[in-house]
């Protein structure tokens, strides 16, 4: 397992700037996720639909603007 990652990291050192932005972008849906997940969690402790509102809001827009960029 550890010299697959070893050669998996060797070879994503090796990609063209196109395809680590690509994994980059894929790292910040992964955030996404979390953040929804963390953000639905919340909102049923605190059932403050404002709060959800702004805490998603504001991820979503940093993730939409890291997609943006090129």
């Amino acid at each position: 397992m550890v010299l697959k990652l070893i050669m998996l990291k060797s070879m994503l050192e090796g990609l063209p700037v196109a395809f680590k932005s690509i994994i980059a972008k894929a790292e910040k849906l992964k955030q996404l996720q979390y953040i929804l997940k963390t953000a639905i969690s919340q909102k049923s402790i605190n059932n403050d639909k404002k709060y959800f509102t702004i805490y998603f809001g504001v991820h979503l827009f940093e993730l939409y603007s890291c997609t943006k960029k090129r």
